[in-house]
């Protein structure tokens, strides 16, 4: 896309959002106006591969401080998987479910901060069992194929 088509584009969804009535014809709905928007395009090759450099350094930013010995550097991240967790459920669960709460909450203090979130983990997936039909709980039980390229090992202090 040409830079002036995105901004035609941008102008175009910032008025809608600011004004529908200024932008919406009448009669028309937005359902109708959208569906006429032109597709995406697919992302260039440098687009992918410059995609695929940033998830690669993401993950191993993460194996690198997950798998540190120190619960102290295992902590930060966490943190930041408990938050994105508790965004992805809040609109699953009531906003005074356990759940939540427990997300929400200060990273309690803990030798092994990963069995500690491998078990609040399951009982994410527990409480997602009881809440999705029985149709889905293969989906459940089954790990994604894309959740995550890698496989974390857990660390076990030799002693």
């Amino acid at each position: 896309m040409l830079p002036t088509e995105l901004l035609q584009q941008a102008f175009f969804l910032h008025a809608l959002a600011t004004d529908p009535t200024k932008m919406l014809p009448p009669g028309k709905s937005l359902l109708a106006m959208m569906a006429r928007a032109p597709p995406a395009l697919a992302p260039s090759a440098v687009h992918a591969r410059v995609e695929h450099v940033v998830h690669a350094a993401f993950w191993d930013e993460a194996l690198h401080s997950l798998c540190s010995p120190e619960p102290a550097v295992q902590l930060p991240r966490l943190k930041l998987l408990y938050t994105d967790l508790r965004d992805a459920l809040v609109p699953l669960f009531p906003p005074n479910h356990t759940l939540l709460t427990m997300l929400a909450a200060p990273l309690p203090p803990t030798s092994s901060p990963l069995h500690s979130t491998l078990a609040l983990l399951q009982d994410v997936l527990r409480a997602l069992r009881q809440r999705c039909a029985p149709a889905r709980d293969s989906a459940i039980d089954t790990p994604s194929t894309h959740s995550s390229p890698i496989s974390l090992p857990l660390y076990h202090p030799v002693s």
